[in-house]
């Protein structure tokens, strides 16, 4: 039986982490032995009170960082000298909806590799790097989600990363120097990765974003949250199709969907929620 460690990252402008969360952390909790659930900011009492009934640690800090520092913090907080206790670690966030399909299928076959690191999903290739201009942004795990094993979890290399890990400041800041990074890093290391959503099935960079209802039929257990509040014209314009995923799910998926507008409609403006779902 694989043993894991998970550190869930979590934001809320408001301080109110929705029962979308809280049904997420619970899906994972068969797969876990001991979750660390990291808030940027404080919690109101009703969503402390909640997430204690389904993670073992929280972790209030400040806001800053973004996700990559989140999870620093909890490695930290969990010493990196006892990641040699666990099989496997799992560093993942608040940005997506899930499970759409139950994470069984996923784990199933995950185990069935022998990768290094593992996430459920991964962007393509981009020449040029839309964030900087120039040069390229390589293909990586994004990192809504990403699974490290041994014996990678307990290398100097893997602990160095984070030691030496640069302040993070920006949304940008954290693309380029961890999520778009952490893959091709240990990749040049010998490390072996790969992603329960691949992305040569599909002929977009981006699956579970610009792919959405392929993605969910071939059952990607994830719908992202940033679909429902992202530019419009952009989505218009790659043809991701909300509505017409949210009706998959409903037909082909226990997942209610009413966890996704209880938590959606609290952040959203109204004019681009009513436009792309």
């Amino acid at each position: 039986m694989t043993k894991r460690l998970a550190i869930a990252f979590f934001y809320d402008e408001n301080h109110i982490v929705d029962d979308y969360m809280i049904y997420l952390l619970r899906h994972l909790k068969p797969f876990v032995d001991h979750t660390i659930f990291v808030s940027n900011g404080p919690l109101s009492k009703d969503s402390e009170l909640a997430v204690s009934g389904v993670v073992e640690e929280i972790i209030l800090r400040e806001n800053e960082g973004f996700d990559v520092w989140a999870y620093k913090a909890g490695l930290e907080h969990i010493g990196y000298d006892r990641l040699e206790e666990y099989d496997e670690v799992l560093l993942y966030n608040h940005t997506f909806y899930g499970p759409i399909f139950p994470f069984s299928e996923m784990f199933g076959e995950m185990e069935k590799r022998s990768d290094d690191f593992w996430g459920i999903s991964s962007h393509g290739k981009l020449d040029p790097n839309p964030f900087t201009g120039s040069g390229v942004l390589p293909t990586h795990i994004n990192s809504h989600f990403i699974a490290v094993r041994q014996p990678l979890l307990s290398s100097q290399i893997f602990r160095q990363y984070w030691e030496k890990m640069d302040k993070i400041n920006t949304y940008d800041e954290s693309v380029l120097k961890h999520e778009s990074r952490f893959t091709t890093y240990f990749e040049e290391y010998g490390y072996k990765w790969s992603t329960y959503v691949d992305l040569k099935d599909y002929d977009t960079p981006y699956p579970v974003f610009l792919n959405i209802c392929k993605s969910l039929e071939k059952r990607s257990p994830i719908l992202k949250r940033r679909l429902f509040f992202h530019d419009p014209l952009f989505l218009d314009h790659h043809a991701v199709d909300v509505p017409r995923a949210i009706n998959f799910i409903e037909k082909n998926s226990e997942y209610d969907t009413n966890l996704i507008w209880k938590n959606i409609v609290r952040g959203a403006e109204p004019r681009i929620l009513n436009t792309n779902a």
